[in-house]
């Protein structure tokens, strides 16, 4: 089985790429802007990786989608203050990005996406009134 993970740097994709390697045989393609994270992975022959932005790498993006199974779009902004300083930008990255990889998918009839997302939102209670 082949995967692709976008956005393998981030919380998700990080821990999820050694535990694929470890327990399955299966080849990961992946992609992000960084490799801190993941750098037990590099050097692994069935880990693939392209440092890059998936909103300027479209089409080695749309490549990798036609080439693998199972596609994994993980990319967003987990940064809380930049939710309040650059809304749009996130809004743009998180959901319109992304968008565009979950349409790739359904274009080439890959049924196997996750189109998730996961961010840490803090609560504070309301004082009373």
């Amino acid at each position: 089985m082949k995967i692709l993970i976008l956005g393998a740097n981030g919380f998700i994709g990080s821990n999820l790429s050694p535990y694929i390697l470890k327990h399955h045989d299966w080849d990961i393609t992946a992609m992000d802007l960084q490799t801190h994270k993941i750098t037990d992975c590099l050097q692994h022959p069935r880990f693939h990786f392209k440092i890059g932005d998936i909103t300027k790498e479209t089409a080695w993006v749309e490549q990798q989608i036609q080439a693998c199974d199972v596609v994994l779009p993980l990319v967003a902004i987990a940064n809380p203050a930049m939710y309040v300083t650059d809304p749009l930008g996130v809004f743009e990255l998180d959901f319109e990005a992304n968008l565009d990889i979950v349409k790739l998918c359904s274009a080439y009839k890959k049924t196997h996406h996750l189109p998730l997302h996961f961010r840490s939102v803090r609560y504070e209670p309301r004082p009373a009134l």
